[in-house]
């Protein structure tokens, strides 16, 4: 694990939340019209709060605001004022 962290700059862990949420956000972008729900359980999330949590986590939003924002690929729209 410390190979690990210190050639990657991570450890395993969180390595593997960020793979996994960069898969979501793809699928996000390709399938829009896809329930928020089967998202998260084909990323193999143990439920929707675990989701809610590492989305937040990892973009500073929920992923219904990330929806409602526009949000595509691995950018969020700025709100307009």
């Amino acid at each position: 694990m410390a190979r690990f962290s210190a050639s990657v700059g991570l450890s395993p862990k969180r390595y593997a939340r960020l793979a996994r949420f960069g898969r979501v956000l793809l699928r996000l972008e390709k399938q829009p019209d896809t329930g928020l729900a089967e998202i998260a359980q084909a990323a193999g999330y143990a439920d929707q709060a675990h989701f809610n949590r590492d989305f937040r986590d990892f973009a500073g939003i929920s992923p219904g605001e990330y929806r409602k924002a526009g949000g595509a690929g691995r950018h969020v729209p700025e709100k307009r004022r």
